[in-house]
């Protein structure tokens, strides 16, 4: 039954990849697919990829390219995100939940937060090859409600920005330091990411610290030159701290979410 199962998966994978990575299916189907973000199985250090996928069906290395590493991140369990205008989808969380672009493009159960790039893939016209660079990436036009993950509690609402609401900032001028605050619905989180059992957050790339007294809550301080365009002497400040979608990761396991 074990081997069934398998076979069954890697089966699905196969057909699935092959559908996406068709050039039929795309140009038809599949043509409001903005970016392509991958994790890199060759690298020692895991390092995330993205693609700009317009650019690839217009050339055949990087249309390779891209088509390689998704097919190789998802056959190793590795996390693979597809971002349209309208959501950035967990494309790995559906193949391990059979399903295909089709079934969770308008479903916002597979929405997520944008993942942040360490590189891109792009094709070098001058020297006619498929090349590295830092990442050229085009920001939203807007940030929607839906964009947040729907276990990040609302913390602060009083005529907030959609991207000041989700947190609390408190100044603290002796060490100089932003201090952040999340709430994390638990309940949410493990019906419909993974389980009730966070073990480590992150915060804008930042390590959290889990409140004694509200178990739900993390926080990490951030020093004021690591904050954008803010000097210490305009200290303290309301809404200095943007929280975007994809600057909360939870580990749940020994995933990260």
């Amino acid at each position: 039954m074990l081997l069934f199962k398998t076979s069954l998966k890697i089966l699905l994978l196969v057909s699935t990849f092959l559908l996406l990575f068709s050039t039929t299916v795309f140009a038809n189907d599949v043509d409001d697919i903005k970016y392509v973000y991958y994790e890199d199985v060759g690298s020692i250090v895991t390092r995330v990829i993205v693609v700009n996928y317009q650019d690839a069906l217009e050339q055949t290395d990087l249309y390779d390219e891209v088509a390689d590493g998704v097919y190789k991140a998802l056959m190793n369990n590795k996390k693979v995100w597809l971002e349209t205008d309208n959501a950035v989808i967990d494309y790995s969380k559906a193949i391990n939940d059979n399903k295909t672009y089709a079934d969770v493009i308008d479903d916002g159960e597979y929405y997520t937060g944008r993942p942040e790039p360490d590189y891109e893939r792009y094709y070098d016209d001058d020297d006619e090859r498929v090349a590295r660079r830092d990442p050229m990436v085009d920001e939203p036009d807007e940030v929607k409600d839906d964009d947040y993950p729907n276990w990040l509690v609302v913390l602060d609402d009083e005529d907030k920005d959609v991207k000041f609401k989700y947190h609390l900032e408190t100044w603290e001028p002796i060490s100089k330091h932003l201090f952040v605050e999340i709430e994390i619905d638990r309940e949410v989180f493990a019906k419909e990411v993974s389980s009730f059992n966070i073990h480590a957050v992150k915060i804008a790339g930042w390590e959290a610290t889990r409140k004694e007294d509200e178990p739900s809550r993390w926080f990490v301080g951030i020093p004021v030159d690591e904050l954008e365009d803010v000097d210490v002497g305009d200290m303290p400040k309301d809404d200095v701290f943007e929280l975007k979608p994809g600057k909360i990761e939870v580990r749940a396991g020994i995933s990260w979410y």
